[in-house]
């Protein structure tokens, strides 16, 4: 049977919306429409209530440098940290107690007390699996700090010796791209979770092409925010030659259902790509 100009077309439009080049271009186009609309200012607040936290007031910039470094014009100067405290004091007020669990059925069904009592006991068991405690303390800070915390979850079934788990990730905000217009993760058309792995781990990991991780463009840089980088080199001494790949997790809403894209914007390359089972964005 022929095939008509009008289904040609059809079928070359549906084959181009999952080449490399489409997908490349969409994922850095959310990525600087999200980057874009927080801006630098919003970035170097968030900066500043990091350093404050950390109790660094008497930090100036040096311009010569382009680090931070300790004001000592007046050494005797003793600073009270109240950003530390409060948000000290709010954390603990939050997490003083751990959460307990009442289990029912409602309203399609019951369940007797036993049954309630042993679901109970064991989401109090992956509360503890997942540390989940450190990781809602996490959260709160950013909440804090920021105005933003995010968990990203999911499920391997490669963890617990193959039996497979669940898993909770606490997102930095500095890394975090979210859809400028969403109002919640409900309403989200993507979010995108940047991060910087060694080129080593790259190459072994057994979900990517290693003809394309082999040949990867590494970078010094540990993010794709100055401000984070600046606070990671002054903390930590970063050495400059480390060989890291930054790479660019994009979840996004499409026709088709929640795609993972996870690329390397610097080597134009494209690590994986997935239409996943997810009915929304396994994120909260």
């Amino acid at each position: 049977m022929a095939t008509s100009t009008a289904q040609k077309y059809e079928e070359g439009k549906r084959k181009g919306k999952y080449d490399k080049e489409y997908w490349m271009h969409y994922t850095q186009e959310k990525f600087d429409e999200s980057r874009n609309w927080r801006g630098s200012n919003v970035e170097l607040q968030w900066f500043v209530n990091y350093m404050y936290y950390k109790g660094y007031q008497n930090l100036k910039f040096d311009k010569t440098t382009g680090t931070f470094v300790k004001d000592v014009r007046n050494p005797l100067t003793f600073y009270i940290n109240h950003t530390y405290m409060v948000c000290r004091a709010v954390r603990n007020a939050v997490m003083k107690a751990n959460p307990t669990w009442d289990v029912d059925a409602l309203p399609y069904g019951e369940l007797d007390n036993d049954t309630s009592r042993i679901l109970g006991e064991y989401l109090a068991f992956q509360y503890d699996r997942l540390n989940l405690e450190e990781k809602v303390n996490k959260s709160l800070l950013y909440g804090l700090l920021y105005g933003l915390g995010i968990f990203q979850y999911g499920y391997d079934d490669r963890l617990d010796d193959g039996e497979g788990n669940a898993w909770i990730e606490c997102l930095d905000p500095f890394d975090t791209y979210l859809d400028p217009y969403c109002t919640s993760v409900d309403d989200a058309r993507y979010i995108i979770k940047v991060m910087s792995k060694p080129l080593e781990l790259l190459v072994d990991n057994p979900n990517y092409d290693k003809k394309i991780t082999e040949n990867l463009t590494t970078t010094s840089n540990l993010s794709e925010s100055d401000y984070k980088n600046l606070i990671l080199n002054n903390e930590n001494n970063i050495n400059n030659t480390s060989k890291n790949v930054i790479l660019h997790e994009t979840w996004c809403v499409t026709k088709e259902g929640i795609r993972v894209i996870t690329t390397s914007p610097q080597s134009n390359e494209i690590l994986r790509n997935e239409l996943t089972s997810f009915k929304k964005l396994p994120f909260e």
